[in-house]
């Protein structure tokens, strides 16, 4: 039989996302979920869901997207998310590509009413 020692690096032993704690491995989460409250309402209440567009009740044919409900609605049944991708919308560029990935992550996570 042989018998031996094992002694290793940790750091050449565990990729860098991870960290080490007295003998314990704790992964990193990297990946965040954007939430609807927190991250996308903001967005939409502040950019879309105005009088000139999306708001409730407006005036000029457009789905409205002033809530959760509105948003569900207007990804299933009126593909928000293929005209977010092919720059439909917004029609002028009003949203910056970091506030257009939030709103596409969060429909990626399931759009969760979180």
């Amino acid at each position: 039989m042989f018998n031996g020692c094992y002694y290793d690096n940790a750091e050449d032993l565990y990729p860098f996302d991870t960290i080490i704690v007295h003998d314990t491995i704790v992964f990193e989460d990297t990946n965040t979920v954007n939430q609807w409250s927190v991250d996308v309402k903001p967005i939409i209440v502040g950019s879309c869901a105005n009088s000139a567009c999306h708001s409730s009740g407006n005036s000029n044919d457009r789905i409205p997207l002033s809530s959760h409900t509105e948003m569900v609605e207007g990804i299933e049944q009126h593909n928000l998310r293929g005209k977010i991708e092919s720059g439909d919308m917004p029609p002028f560029g009003e949203l910056e590509q970091d506030e257009l990935n939030t709103i596409l992550d969060w429909m990626d996570n399931g759009y969760k009413d979180n």
